[in-house]
């Protein structure tokens, strides 16, 4: 409890205070938040012209090669999403590419002052979580190592910000922008097709029920029936449904045509079986090893003993074992390539069946890592690099360059079980990050690499909270235009 009040609370307390300080400078209100800004695009712009790329990164050597005609793999050439190769083929320089993904991250700083505008936060409330995000380690050094999350993150953050402004204030061109972001998010990255089909249907439900509880509201005594209403209002709004909830899932439209019946990602099995294996195969006696050894005979010997606690990382070799299994399976055509997933999926959840207790003590052990800041597999200070300052100085600005997501998630949370205010535009960011978060097995790779996307949206919950906080004094609260209480 002392190392999450200390080393994740604190950082953030103190960092709102000093802008809650700042809050008390006329001059701040106007500016603070393009400073916030400017500052963010400063640093991330010195560091990627510091940067040397390379594609040292496996999924981004197969987008690259496939961007470029280069891939034979027919597992990256079926399964890759779409969008993210066309994405990266103008761009023959890895150094032009990168410069490219980090204008994206921008681009998501404008998309969160969005949904801050939405939601009437106060500019100190603005400018501070736009830090958070813009100065956040993960998003600093991922478009610079090309990332297969950055146009993915960009274009899914586009469409839960839309979606959001639709139910504050519907309009049919907002509608329609939310169905185009939801349909080019899906070519991006199939395993948050499943979370976008969810939000977007929340929003048409819910759009629906709007326009019927207005029209039967608006209906004078004596004329048509209720029912004859909600048909009326149905029918106005049938078409418009359709075509966004086809376009919301162009994913699966197109994968569906081109490879026969659709499925949501191949990775879904490897997914699952990383996370069963590291803790199953733990054991040197557990009976996974043989069917493993039956198709990696050396798997023993180059996987070297590892712990599963809370301050041990996973090694890499325990972490590359499932894709190389799964190869060994079968990868000739697309038939083995999916029977190879079904097997690996079958076996992670006949694991979770046959040991419910050790699963569920799996995800604890993976919460009490997150609470513990494993900083191993955390980006290193961005003050000091090569970690000489002493470590409570680094871990205090870890603290706050990368937040804890399920901290962000918690205080989101409890936001909205408590207090009404903007709670039905809160739910899409809510739902949008625990369904993708959802779809992520491995919770310790999942909610620092693999959970890239899911920053953004948390954010907004947060920034909901916090702008409830007693910032600055009442004066200023009503000049700034804050709606906190």
């Amino acid at each position: 409890m002392g190392h999450f009040l200390i080393y994740q609370l604190l950082p953030l307390a103190l960092l709102w205070t000093a802008f809650a300080v700042l809050a008390r400078v006329p001059a701040f209100r106007f500016w603070g938040v393009p400073l916030v800004f400017l500052a963010g695009a400063a640093m991330q712009f010195a560091l990627w012209r510091q940067s040397r790329p390379n594609l040292d990164n496996p999924d981004s050597l197969g987008f690259f090669r496939l961007a470029h005609g280069l891939e034979t793999d027919l597992r990256a050439i079926l399964f890759r999403p779409k969008l993210y190769p066309c994405f990266l083929a103008p761009f023959h320089a890895l150094k032009a590419a990168t410069g490219w993904q980090c204008t994206l991250k921008l681009g998501m700083g404008g998309l969160l002052l969005r949904f801050a505008a939405i939601c009437g936060w106060k500019p100190v409330t603005r400018a501070y979580v736009l830090f958070l995000f813009l100065f956040g380690s993960l998003w600093l050094s991922a478009p610079l190592a090309i990332f297969d999350t950055a146009l993915f993150a960009f274009l899914f953050a586009a469409f839960l910000v839309l979606a959001a402004d639709v139910l504050s204030r519907y309009s049919a061109p907002k509608f329609a922008a939310m169905c185009l972001a939801a349909g080019l998010t899906t070519l991006t990255r199939q395993a948050a097709d499943l979370s976008i089909a969810l939000v977007v249907g929340m929003t048409v439900l819910v759009l629906a029920y709007r326009a019927a509880v207005g029209s039967l509201a608006a209906r004078p005594q004596g004329k048509a029936p209720a029912a004859q209403g909600v048909i009326r209002v149905l029918r106005s709004l049938g078409i418009p449904i359709l075509a966004g909830l086809l376009l919301a899932e162009t994913g699966a439209c197109y994968n569906g045509i081109r490879h026969g019946a659709y499925r949501r990602s191949v990775a879904l099995g490897v997914n699952l079986y990383t996370h069963a294996a590291y803790y199953g195969l733990s054991d040197p006696r557990s009976r996974e090893w043989d069917f493993v050894e039956g198709y990696l005979p050396d798997a023993r010997r180059e996987c070297p003993p590892w712990q599963t606690g809370f301050t041990h990382d996973m090694p890499w070799s325990v972490n590359a074992l499932p894709h190389r299994l799964e190869r060994k399976l079968g990868s000739a055509d697309a038939a083995e390539i999916l029977a190879s997933d079904r097997i690996l999926r079958g076996r992670s959840l006949d694991w979770a069946m046959r040991y419910p207790e050790s699963y569920l003590a799996s995800f604890a052990n993976e919460i009490s890592r997150l609470t513990r800041k494993c900083e191993d597999i955390f980006p290193a200070s961005l003050l000091d690099p090569e970690s000489r300052a002493p470590a409570v100085l680094r871990r205090l600005e870890l603290g706050i360059i990368h937040p804890a997501l399920w901290l962000l998630l918690t205080a989101g949370s409890m936001h909205l079980l408590v207090w009404r205010r903007n709670r039905l535009v809160l739910l899409v960011p809510a739902l949008g990050a625990v369904f993708y978060l959802a779809l992520v097995a491995a919770v310790q790779i999942g909610l620092t690499r693999y959970a890239l996307p899911a920053i953004l949206p948390l954010l907004m919950l947060f920034g909901e909270a916090a702008d409830r906080l007693p910032a600055f004094p009442t004066a200023l609260t009503r000049e700034g235009g804050g709606h906190g209480s």
